[in-house]
């Protein structure tokens, strides 16, 4: 299978990159499935983007307790894609973790990553994501199953023809040596989805790895899951 664990080699190094813009509520379950990976990363880099509830004491004190390695406070928002840069101009891994905060990783996710990174065309990647909280409202109901097909399904028939178009910034990973060559995230709306046609115009490999799994909180009211699609469809259009 392309998405086997590796079974020899030297295993790359990779930083993990979150930027957080109040998740307090969920941060510390993600930090948690870090440091419970098969392949433990280099490093765990933090940066609170302007966050107005409790993430800068709660980041402080994951830092004080070896769950972060660099934690980065911005004191106004700057925005996913700046934040994101900021953090992979002080990053020392091979490859880069790209997480929102809500995310909770499979035990063997990076393991499971850096073995697609064994074909040095690939530049980028993203893995599986599930609704954790699937059973809390229908609208997180229909979610799991969307994200099944299109997701889970949808895009492991994509990559069998090398026609992944988006990596979610929520959980990709990509070689930072790239990342920095062509300039990071251009800052503005839908950073995932231009970055990875931009990469994919430069002639790199764009990968969808099934086996690097991860779960996340999905939109649980119906405002909110319109609220996150008029945002996505507008980010779309932008791009």
């Amino acid at each position: 299978m392309r998405d086997a664990r590796r079974n020899e080699g030297p295993q790359p190094s990779v930083s993990v990159v979150l930027s957080v813009f109040n998740g307090m509520d969920n941060l510390m379950d993600c930090l948690r499935s870090i440091q419970r990976q098969t392949c433990r990363p280099l490093e765990v880099i933090l940066v609170n983007d302007g966050s107005l509830d409790g993430t800068r004491a709660l980041a402080i004190a994951a830092r004080q307790q070896g769950l972060v390695d660099l934690f980065i406070h911005h004191g106004t928002r700057c925005g996913k894609s700046a934040s994101v840069n900021q953090a992979v101009r002080f990053a020392r891994g091979e490859l880069v973790l790209c997480l929102d905060h809500d995310i909770v990783l499979a035990r063997d996710a990076i393991e499971r990553f850096t073995a697609a990174f064994d074909d040095e065309k690939v530049a980028i990647a993203s893995g599986s994501l599930t609704i954790r909280n699937n059973r809390e409202s229908i609208w997180t109901s229909f979610q799991a199953i969307e994200y099944l097909i299109s997701i889970s399904i949808g895009r492991t028939f994509l990559d069998l023809f090398g026609a992944v178009s988006c990596c979610s910034g929520a959980f990709s990973m990509f070689r930072r040596n790239i990342y920095s060559a062509i300039g990071g995230n251009n800052t503005g709306p839908g950073e995932d989805f231009e970055l990875t046609l931009r990469i994919r115009k430069l002639g790199y490999k764009v990968r969808f790895v099934r086996g690097a799994s991860a779960s996340l909180e999905a939109a649980a009211s119906f405002e909110g899951l319109v609220r996150q699609r008029l945002r996505w469809d507008r980010d779309a259009l932008n791009i």
